[in-house]
């Protein structure tokens, strides 16, 4: 079973992580907060038959300049100087206007998995010993972080394959508003877990031999420059293999 974030295409059977953040009113994170009320994950339900009533926008943008608006906000945060903040609204505004929205389509929203109660709170910063999310103090680096936690969540055997949301619910402090954040994400198929009789399974990587061995080698060699007939029929060859396998 392997261990997967919501952006590494993670499948029914993997263990997915959550990880979230909880910054301030200001959009920064320069401390932990009082508490993360819940974390809940739901399931998009559709209907096939065209019986969707709901909508959502699910929107894409460029991870580049999500992670450079990201870095730009967070020094903005930490040194809050004309010029940074100058550059975070520049960037900012930028990544809004470059935003790819996709709108979806539902029949329901379903809660999956609730992690977190009004009694018992999924983070309490005066009971962390009862904490039923893990707080990140640490980033790659081995820089201290604030506002940062992890869930590792591992599908029932109910689960389906299709949309999810992860949203969760925050108050930087104790006598402060609630806010909250929402992200969508995926979980695809395991056709291995939902194969009935294993023998009658293929091979996984039968075709994709069969397929590089029966084509011809004038196919497999570059000729000239830009000549992209190698790498294309590769790339086409795999992904038929994959249906096949799958079939």
């Amino acid at each position: 079973m392997a261990l997967k974030r919501i952006d590494e295409n993670p499948i029914i059977t993997d263990t997915i992580v959550f990880e979230i953040t909880t910054p301030d009113a200001e959009g920064c994170l320069l401390s932990d907060p009082y508490k993360v009320n819940n974390l809940t994950v739901y399931f998009i339900e559709n209907d096939y038959q065209k019986l969707n009533f709901g909508e959502y926008d699910r929107v894409t943008v460029d991870p580049d300049l999500l992670a450079k608006t990201e870095a730009a906000e967070a020094l903005a945060c930490s040194d809050p100087t004309e010029e940074n903040i100058k550059n975070a609204n520049i960037l900012r505004d930028e990544l809004e206007s470059s935003k790819k929205v996709n709108t979806l389509f539902y029949k329901d929203i379903n809660p999956v998995k609730v992690v977190g109660t009004d009694l018992n709170p999924a983070w309490l910063t005066t009971d962390t010993d009862n904490a039923l999310i893990e707080k990140v103090d640490e980033d790659e680096d081995g820089n201290t972080i604030y506002g940062h936690f992890k869930y590792e969540w591992t599908p029932e055997g109910s689960a389906k394959e299709g949309n999810y949301f992860l949203c969760w619910t925050w108050q930087p402090l104790i006598a402060g508003e609630t806010l909250s954040a929402h992200v969508p994400f995926n979980v695809g198929g395991d056709t291995k877990a939902l194969t009935a009789i294993p023998i009658h399974r293929t091979v996984d990587d039968k075709y994709i031999t069969l397929l590089e061995r029966y084509l011809p080698e004038m196919y497999k060699i570059v000729i000239c420059d830009g000549d992209l007939t190698p790498t294309t029929t590769e790339k086409f060859n795999e992904s038929v293999a994959e249906g096949f396998t799958i079939l």
